[in-house]
C-alpha cells in the first residue's frame, strides 16, 4: 500500500504565489493542458505521489480555464457597457490609449501620441 505524503502547507503557498504572479506577469502557457515551467518546477518539488500530482495539475489547469472564460465574459460585459455610452470614433479613442495588457508590446506604429 503506496503511503500518500501531504504536501506542507509552505509549499502550497508558494505555488499558489507563483501561479497568482505568473498571471500578471507573463503570458499564459502555449497550450491549454500545459501549466508554467516555474509551476511546473514546483509541483515537481512538492512530496506527491504521481496519482496526486496529476489530480492537482489538472486541478490548476481547470482553475485557470474557469479564471480566463470568467475574464472574457467581463470583458465583453465591459466593452459592452462601453459602447453603451460612446459613439464607435470615441470608443476606438479609448482603446488607441489604453495601455496594452500584461505580457504584450504594441508595435511603435500603434503608440498613443
Amino acid at each position: 500500500m503506496e503511503k500518500h505524503v501531504k504536501a506542507p502547507a509552505t509549499a502550497l503557498a508558494l505555488l499558489l504565489c507563483a501561479m497568482a504572479s505568473l498571471a500578471h506577469a507573463q503570458p499564459a502557457p502555449p497550450s491549454a493542458d500545459q501549466l508554467a515551467p516555474p509551476v511546473e518546477r514546483v509541483l515537481n518539488q512538492l512530496s506527491l505521489d504521481a496519482a496526486t500530482r496529476t489530480q492537482l495539475r489538472e486541478l490548476l489547469l481547470r482553475q485557470r480555464a474557469e479564471r480566463q472564460q470568467a475574464d472574457a465574459q467581463m470583458r465583453q460585459r465591459h466593452r459592452a457597457e462601453l459602447a453603451a455610452l460612446l459613439t464607435q470614433d470615441q470608443l476606438a479613442a479609448l482603446d488607441a490609449a489604453r495601455p496594452p495588457p500584461p505580457g504584450h508590446r504594441r508595435p511603435p506604429s500603434e503608440s498613443p501620441r
